[in-house]
């Protein structure tokens, strides 16, 4: 693992989570659209 946390803009924070409400993909399926991993949209950062 790198010793670099990427950090996201609360607009794209937004935005995923409305994705998700608003267009019946699950989260994982949003994450991956994203390119991130699922694991990562837990964190607290």
């Amino acid at each position: 693992m790198s010793g670099t946390r990427r950090v996201f803009p609360e607009a794209f924070k937004r935005e995923a989570v409305d994705r998700v409400a608003s267009s019946g993909l699950s989260v994982g399926e949003v994450v991956r659209e994203l390119g991130l991993r699922e694991t990562r949209c837990f964190d607290d950062g």
